[in-house]
């Protein structure tokens, strides 16, 4: 968007002299930090890049929208055609069992069974049991099975990630277990990690984990870590106090006007963290062009009045400085 000269080297700025001079006769010109600067885009160029930016930032926005409705804001997205998913049932999901439980029946229906996705489901607290004794069909029938089991989950006890790891292993045929959880396994980390190393040394299996409502950070570095080492994702809740919709009403109501307000809550998950950034960027860009575009429109009623400050090349400098660009561009024969 924008040009300068920057090298520190005196032999590159008397190189480069002519070609900056030059610029002076294309470009406008604006003041970055004391520096002179080049703008490549004209006035209108830099209008049409805020429009086209603002339509991909939005598009970000229903993204993140979409990606925050629905199973997805505890599940995430599921990639995968053959899975296990394991529930921690643990007493410490109490106040949070009857949230999950509706989580859960709007996974079955909004993604397993719409998107024709092979499944199983594992309960573990003190223990561990399936829902069947292997991954099932998402068909009408086995779907209704499955929200009716999961309306029957209770929590209590502790909680045996380890053996619930093991027993998805168990699967013969799996693409993919997610993990879903809000604390420490009853194993140590290190334990659990290697273990899996070892159960997924030859199947492979995508491991994708889920910190659900989880405040301890080291659990939460335990999640990230196992789920990265497994080429999974990561998966984390946000606060109920964010929403979603009304943040992005505001930044397209407000056409982007400050990159900072409103302000954007830290994501855990992969997936949002990544998304977030992208839409960090835009704003900043956007906000970046206006900027510039204001700068050269005050910079240029003050040129109307005053001589620039800085000098530029005539005509015939410029002719004969192209002259001379042109023999240095030519190949040096061979001959003498």
């Amino acid at each position: 968007m924008i040009t300068g000269l920057e090298s520190e080297s005196a032999k590159e700025k008397s190189q480069f002299i002519g070609i900056r001079n030059w610029l002076c006769k294309i470009f406008p010109t604006i003041n970055v930090s004391g520096t002179l600067r080049h703008l490549l885009l004209t006035a209108t160029d830099l209008v049409e890049f805020e429009e086209k930016s603002e339509s991909v930032v939005t598009r970000y926005l229903k993204r993140l929208q979409w990606l925050l409705s629905g199973s997805r804001e505890i599940f995430g997205t599921i990639v995968d055609k053959k899975c296990v998913f394991l529930i921690d049932i643990s007493g410490s999901m109490e106040d949070r069992m009857e949230d999950l439980r509706k989580k859960l029946i709007l996974l079955i229906w909004e993604q397993l069974h719409k998107y024709k996705i092979r499944f199983n489901l594992i309960k573990f607290s003190k223990t561990c049991e399936r829902w069947r004794p292997s991954i099932v069909e998402p068909s009408d029938e086995n779907c209704q099975e499955a929200v009716h089991w999961v309306t029957q989950l209770q929590a209590s006890g502790n909680t045996c990630t380890l053996e619930a790891l093991q027993m998805a292993f168990q699967e013969t045929d799996l693409d993919a277990i997610y993990l879903l959880t809000d604390g420490k396994p009853d194993s140590s980390f290190s334990l659990v990690l290697q273990e899996l190393k070892s159960l997924n040394l030859e199947s492979r299996v995508t491991i994708n984990t889920i910190s659900f409502n989880c405040a301890d950070s080291t659990a939460n570095e335990f999640l990230q870590t196992m789920a990265h080492e497994n080429r999974g994702r990561y998966h984390s809740t946000i606060e109920k106090s964010f929403d979603v919709h009304l943040f992005a009403h505001q930044l397209i109501e407000g056409r982007f006007e400050d990159p900072q307000l409103p302000i954007m809550p830290e994501f855990g998950g992969d997936d949002l963290k990544r998304l977030a950034k992208e839409i960090a960027k835009g704003r900043k860009y956007i906000a970046q062009s206006r900027t510039y575009r204001r700068m050269f429109e005050e910079l240029k009623k003050v040129n109307e009045e005053v001589v620039p400050s800085h000098d530029c090349m005539s005509s015939s400098d410029f002719k004969s400085d192209s002259a001379n660009v042109s023999k240095a561009k030519r190949p040096i024969s061979a001959k003498p």
